[in-house]
């Protein structure tokens, strides 16, 4: 097995493996989000950088052969496929931060500030963008699904 082989192996599993977790992400996130009501999109995640390198030498140790071709293009997709890391979005059925999405009904604990619905994930606060124009039916959502889940923090 000469270094091109072994390059281009090694783009194809790490390529196609983080394309099936892109695009398992995005689609388990728009089910679980519905219809989103606002958000903030974060930066480019450098999760997607070692497959799109890995991707570009394939192509530059294999020439414009179909599969390093068919690789790099993958790798693009999975630039712009992969989740955020710094996204927020609040949706009609739950909110999302980065990878990371949760159903109002799992929403361990959360409170309406200002501009923002703040939520418990993972033992941290997160801000995901709530207009305060929609907060009162918000709330009336959030209590509804997520009852007795509104923390009484006010700082």
């Amino acid at each position: 097995m000469d270094v091109t082989t072994i390059a281009l192996a090694v783009s194809s599993i790490a390529v196609s493996g983080s394309l099936v977790a892109a695009v398992l992400a995005r689609s388990r996130s728009t089910r679980a989000l519905g219809a989103p009501v606002a958000a903030e999109i974060g930066a480019r995640s450098l999760y997607a950088v070692p497959p799109l390198v890995a991707a570009v030498a394939a192509v530059l140790l294999g020439g414009a052969e179909p599969l390093p071709l068919v690789l790099l293009f993958a790798a693009i997709a999975l630039w712009f496929l992969a989740p955020r890391t710094g996204d927020r979005v609040l949706g009609r059925d739950g909110v999302r931060r980065g990878w990371t999405t949760l159903r109002f009904e799992r929403i361990v604990e959360w409170r309406l500030t200002g501009d923002h619905l703040r939520v418990l994930l993972r033992g941290e606060w997160e801000a995901v963008p709530a207009p305060s124009r929609d907060h009162e039916a918000l709330r009336k959502v959030l209590e509804e699904r997520a009852p007795g889940r509104e923390s009484r923090f006010t700082s």
